[in-house]
Order: structure tokens, then C-alpha cells, then sequence
């Protein structure tokens, strides 16, 4: 059975879905691992800390002198877990892989956990991408082009990115510090508020933010204080089998700013996109298998060259 039928009787809650939902995609991407780490990813220290690493896909097929676009994967895990190369590498590898694949140097970058990394509270997220983004403003390979620079955040990455977009503080460099040119933001399923969060959830963010429902640090309060334009060109992509209550309503509430009755009425619109039949796990590792499993990622990529 295709790994995207198999999950259609899954629960759409995140908790219960987690799991059976990356047992299917590791056994799929498994049969494939040769093929995704056929060109190994280049790893380096991008920060100070043991958790600061970061993977790059290169393209394969490069004329001299030109220049690939750059796309930078910050994965999901709920703040307390996630690695750029899970189940021996092949998962997040897949993405690498697929989006270099299609011409992009591709970054993954590991950043700190809650609860097991020194200094993971907010606004630590926001600030790890900000160390990535000046470190390849420095030190990434000359065929990457870095005037074309886009960000992709999944779940809880896609929140450490809005931190990042949207938190002005003195420890997130402002993109116009930073000698690169960010194209646009891709937010996958991102958690924008805590308003109908599960309980566990509450806990973790305790930890990281301070407080159970991360008042007024969520991604759709620090949009709301900055007020203005978005600093990038922005898409926003949920799955058809997102959780309602953590997901989906929170994508609502944070679209609705921009409405002629919200706070960022008179900016423009982000563009948003719904997956047929994925749910809050499966997108990002379903990268690579082909067909179903593949069309919000060509769509992304669509966006993105239109950008360029």
C-alpha cells in the first residue's frame, strides 16, 4: 500500500500520529537510502555548541560559474527533539536530497532542544537560524547564490523561523544586516498560537517560553507587534489532515490579521497552499517517493523560482 493511503486512517492528532506516521515513511525513504545519500551531504560547525551543525546538498550538475538558488530546511519536533539526519540519515535526507535535486543548495541545519541543550528557551530558535543564515553568508561554497535565499520551516521549525522573521530583538541579526538576499518563507504547518493547544504541550512550552501558552511570543503576537510590511514574501502551507485544534484554527487566526478587519489590514496577503491527504507528519518526509507524495514540495518549488 502507498505510504499516503496507509496513513489516511491515522489520527489527525499530532500525538497519536507521530509515530505510525514515521514508521511508514522510514520503511519507504529505507528502500531509497542508497539513492538519497548517493552524494553524501558537507556538514560544518555553524555556531558555538556541539548542537550547532548543519548539513549542505549540493546540486549535481553544475556548469562552471554558475550559481545554484539556496534553500534552508528547519525541520519540526516540537521543540524537544528532530535531527538533520534521522533513521541512520535518510529522513531529512530526503529533503536535501530532493530539493538539490531540483537546482537548490540545500541547508539543513540541527539547532538547539528544550530540555537538553544549555540556553533552548525563547528566543533560542530564532536566534540559531540567525547564526546559520551569517554563517553562509561567510563560508558557503561560491556556487551558491546568495541573492536568492529562501527558508522553509516545518511545525516547531517554521515557529523558530517566524522568531526569527518577525522577533525584533538584539540577538537575531535583521535580515538587512546580513549580505544575502531572502527571496521568500515558506511556513509548513506551523502552530502561529497555543489558544487550543493540548495539555502536554503546555509544558514544554513552560520550559521554552516561560509560560503554557507562550504569551505574547507566538509567532502570530510577534507579527502583531512588528506590525508593517512582512519582511519577506511569504507562503503558507498546511496539510488537508493537520490537526484542527493546533493547526489548522491557528492558520486561521493568523491569516485573519490581514484581513479589512485585522491589525495588518492593507498589507498583502501571504500565499497559502492546502496538501490533499498528508497530515501534520508525513510532508516533509514523504520528499522523493514521487506522485501524491511529492506535489506540495513541486508546488514550493514552483513559488520559489517564481521569486528568483
Amino acid at each position: 500500500m502507498p505510504p499516503l493511503d496507509e496513513i489516511q486512517s491515522f489520527s489527525t492528532s499530532i500525538a497519536e500520529c507521530a509515530m505510525p506516521t514515521v514508521g511508514v515513511y522510514m520503511k519507504a525513504q529505507g528502500a531509497r537510502a542508497r539513492e538519497i545519500l548517493r552524494a553524501p551531504p558537507v556538514e560544518h560547525q555553524y555556531g558555538p555548541t556541539e548542537r550547532h551543525k548543519l548539513d549542505i546538498f549540493y546540486p549535481e550538475v553544475l556548469k562552471d560559474g554558475e550559481k545554484a538558488p539556496v534553500m534552508i530546511f528547519i525541520y519540526g519536533g516540537g521543540f524537544v527533539r528532530g535531527e538533520k539526519r534521522f533513521g541512520p540519515g535518510f529522513i531529512h535526507g530526503n529533503v536535501g536530497r530532493y530539493f538539490a535535486d531540483r537546482g537548490f543548495v540545500t541547508v539543513i541545519p540541527d539547532y538547539r532542544l528544550v530540555g537538553t541543550h544549555e540556553g533552548a528557551h525563547f528566543p533560542s530558535g530564532g536566534e540559531d537560524i540567525s547564526l546559520v543564515l551569517e554563517f553562509i553568508s561567510k563560508s558557503i561554497d561560491k556556487s551558491a547564490d546568495l541573492d536568492r535565499v529562501f527558508l522553509l520551516g516545518n511545525s516547531a521549525g517554521g515557529i523558530h523561523l517566524s522568531t526569527f522573521l518577525f522577533h525584533e530583538d538584539p540577538s537575531i541579526l535583521p535580515l538587512t544586516s546580513l549580505p544575502i538576499k531572502v527571496r521568500g518563507a515558506v511556513l509548513l504547518s506551523v502552530p502561529f498560537d497555543f489558544k487550543e493547544c493540548e495539555p502536554y504541550r503546555e509544558t514544554i512550552n513552560e520550559q521554552y517560553y516561560g509560560s503554557p501558552k507562550g504569551h505574547g511570543k507566538t509567532p502570530r503576537e510577534l507579527r502583531i507587534a512588528k506590525g508593517g510590511d512582512d519582511p519577506t514574501p511569504l507562503l503558507i502551507v498546511t496539510a488537508e489532515r493537520d490537526a484542527d485544534n493546533e493547526i489548522l484554527s491557528a492558520n486561521r487566526r493568523f491569516l485573519a490579521l490581514y484581513s479589512s478587519s485585522g491589525p495588518l489590514s492593507g498589507n498583502a496577503k501571504p500565499s497559502e497552499i492546502s496538501i490533499k491527504r498528508h497530515n501534520h507528519i508525513s510532508p516533509p518526509i514523504a520528499l522523493g517517493l514521487g506522485g501524491e507524495e511529492d506535489e506540495w514540495g513541486d508546488v514550493v518549488v514552483q513559488w520559489m523560482l517564481e521569486k528568483c
